[in-house]
């Protein structure tokens, strides 16, 4: 069985000065768990399309400038098998699941492509025995609407939206226990000849297929632990105290930072220099992926900043509410990825 392992995060030691030399900014890489936990960890799922193909003349409108253009159809027969094999192919590359298996026989034989009909627990439960699978992955409903203006002679502008709408399945389970609908566009603007077969055909069904392969990268992310990159900023250069700081922290010497930036917050009678400091232990202890003390010191330099003119440390107090935040969140992802790594 493939075990997904987490990594620390990565500092990128990149430093990009600001024009004041005082702020210096760099990326970190920060792992974001899976939107649900799957059990076991980095199962056998299996990939089913519940969905009803939307009729080739819905979903198509046809522009010469402003003039719309009627009677264009556009074929989306082959659609849902190109996009459950897609999404498939998505899945496996993320090397999180032990295997990914594809039901080759669509589940609704109704017309009503707008609705959406569950399956049944028993089904769900029959299709999972039947592929040895931990997990079932339903497209509930995948829809287009695709759009073309004729601009000018050679000019066209083509642009797809599509949403589409997924349910997870577990053995045994009366409902699906999560749901995502993904929305978005995709869009191709270029000079062409007048070509037909090319315009109306050819290009929209490679938006189609385009189209596909986006949402498919897209769920495969939101269901699997993956690495996001996210800008820091630690502060140095005010004075010899903060630069000594600094400089200790561009050699990853942490703690004789994190003494000198101590000793600047407990004594110092500058707020916003104290601010400062206690962001830049707050940075030190997320480095080290203790994300509750950092936020609380990343509350502290709110607290400092409140005492301060707003117009004095606006950038500062908009940049420490924001990290707050996110280590806030960074601690809540962090006891969902253990539980989904046990």
């Amino acid at each position: 069985m493939k075990t997904f392992l987490r990594i620390s995060c990565f500092v990128l030691f990149a430093v990009i000065l600001l024009s004041c030399e005082t702020s210096h900014y760099f990326m970190v890489e920060i792992q974001k768990p899976a939107e649900i936990s799957f059990m076991p960890p980095s199962p056998r799922i299996v990939v089913v399309d519940n969905a009803v193909t939307q009729p080739s003349d819905i979903g198509v409108d046809c522009y010469n400038g402003f003039k719309e253009l009627t009677g264009y159809t556009l074929q989306k027969d082959t659609i849902h098998q190109i996009f459950t094999d897609i999404l498939g192919q998505s899945l496996d590359n993320t090397h999180y699941f032990e295997e990914v298996l594809v039901y080759n026989t669509p589940l609704r034989t109704d017309n009503e492509y707008l609705a959406i009909q569950t399956i049944s627990p028993e089904k769900a439960d029959e299709i999972l025995e039947d592929a040895g699978a931990d997990a079932l992955i339903s497209v509930e409903r995948l829809l287009f609407k695709n759009t073309l203006n004729l601009v000018g002679r050679d000019f066209k502008h083509f642009n797809t939206d599509y949403s589409a709408l997924f349910s997870i399945h577990f053995r045994k389970k009366e409902k699906p226990v999560s749901s995502f609908s993904i929305e978005n566009s995709i869009q191709f603007k270029d000079f062409i000849d007048n070509d037909s077969l090319l315009i109306f055909q050819e290009i929209p069904q490679h938006l189609l297929r385009m189209s596909a392969l986006q949402i498919s990268e897209e769920l495969a992310q939101r269901l699997t632990p993956h690495w996001e990159q996210s800008e820091r900023v630690i502060y140095g250069g005010e004075d010899a105290l903060m630069k000594t700081a600094y400089a200790f922290a561009k050699k990853e010497k942490w703690e004789e930072a994190i003494s000198i930036w101590e000793d600047i917050y407990l004594n110092s009678k500058n707020n916003k220099r104290k601010g400062k400091a206690a962001i830049n232990i707050a940075l030190s202890k997320e480095l080290k992926d203790n994300f509750i003390s950092a936020g609380e010191w990343a509350q502290n330099a709110l607290n400092c900043y409140a005492l301060e003119k707003p117009e004095s440390i606006s950038k500062e107090l908009e940049f420490a509410t924001q990290y707050k935040k996110i280590l806030e969140d960074r601690a809540i992802h962090e006891i969902t990825l253990n539980h989904q790594v046990r």
